[in-house]
């Protein structure tokens, strides 16, 4: 594959990747250059709210939520897609303790996990003309702890890791955005983020007590556990690229970001394994598959860029400073547009 065909088979482009920064209450701004993937700062926008987490994109690349775990409430900002600013348009409330964002692909439903109370799970609406976000109420979920949340890619059903409970379990999104459960399978111990294969048939998941899982995405959204791969320390976030190559998983404790093969994706492969820094919280790639970001809090409070050469593999980009603190869990987004754009 050439280097062209890669960037753009996924018919979209990164320009801006924002950061959730913890300790300052600020989003961190970042320029994506598209054909090399590096990063140039371009400033921080104060969050609206205190200690941000999670954040998330939605469809269009208009729209950043990001989840303001002390303050309990969940912001949205309307994107400059020419120069990155973020303009805050509105703030609502969220769960007692929100924890990660997700957008459906389909941008007709957002939800924000939850740490502090049932349904552990809520819903958001949003205005499309002014990006505004009107919470409701999801429904009975039987979760105990929620925390990544991920779709298929036709927005059909919702996956939820159940921290405190040791499950992954999956639910229809019904017309209104409300969740019905389908299935829970048992894990082992803490599961903490996930990510579906782009085919919509395979989904993977990180356990805080060091493992990843695989599961089969039945026709009905339904799962089944198909492999557990053991790895060291405390993973947090996982990503899988655009292609259904790679998954990416980052340990905590050791700064450590693994890739696994998923030529197989039921019996996902260790390939490599990069010591990035201290508190490696949150991995994303870009839609062409070609650069992986990863956040870095304390003790490092950075961001490193790695590039993917469909010839020669993984090579060091680049680490920028976050400033300070870099927010845990879901904390990275990247606004991608089509190429016309």
């Amino acid at each position: 594959m050439l280097l062209a065909d890669a960037l753009f088979l996924s018919g979209r482009l990164p320009r801006f990747l924002f950061a959730t920064t913890n300790t300052g209450n600020v989003i961190s701004r970042y320029r994506v250059e598209p054909l090399s993937g590096y990063l140039t700062f371009l400033g921080t926008t104060p969050s609206g709210g205190t200690s941000p987490r999670g954040a998330s994109i939605d469809p269009t690349g208009r729209y950043l939520m990001v989840v303001n775990n002390g303050s309990t409430n969940v912001s949205s900002y309307s994107i400059n897609r020419f120069d990155g600013q973020l303009t805050l348009v509105g703030n609502t409330a969220s769960g007692i303790s929100p924890i990660s964002a997700y957008f459906l692909p389909s941008g007709s439903f957002a939800y924000a996990t939850d740490a502090g109370g049932a349904p552990y799970v809520m819903g958001y609406t949003m205005n499309s003309s002014t990006g505004v976000l009107t919470n409701f109420a999801v429904g009975a979920t039987g979760l105990n702890v929620g925390r990544g949340a991920v779709s298929d890619s036709a927005s059909r059903f919702l996956y939820v890791g159940d921290f405190s409970g040791n499950f992954v379990r999956s639910f229809t999104i019904n017309a209104n955005g409300t969740l019905t459960s389908l299935n829970s399978v048992a894990t082992g111990v803490n599961p903490h983020s996930l990510a579906m294969h782009p085919g919509g048939q395979y989904l993977y998941a990180s356990l805080n007590s060091g493992s990843l899982v695989a599961f089969r995405v039945a026709s009905d959204g339904t799962i089944s556990m198909t492999a557990t791969v053991a790895v060291s320390g405390t993973p947090q976030t996982i990503a899988i690229d655009p292609l259904g190559r790679y998954v990416y998983l980052v340990n905590a404790t050791g700064g450590v970001l693994y890739v696994f093969s998923i030529a197989d994706p039921t019996s996902p492969v260790l390939l490599y394994t990069f010591v990035m820094g201290p508190q490696a919280n949150a991995v994303r790639v870009d839609p062409s598959g070609r650069f992986v970001y990863i956040l870095c809090g304390t003790g490092s409070n950075q961001i490193f860029a790695l590039y993917l050469d469909p010839f020669w593999g993984f090579s060091f980009l680049t680490a920028l400073s976050t400033g300070s603190n870099a927010g845990a869990m879901e904390g990275i987004a990247i606004a991608s547009y089509s190429i016309s754009e």
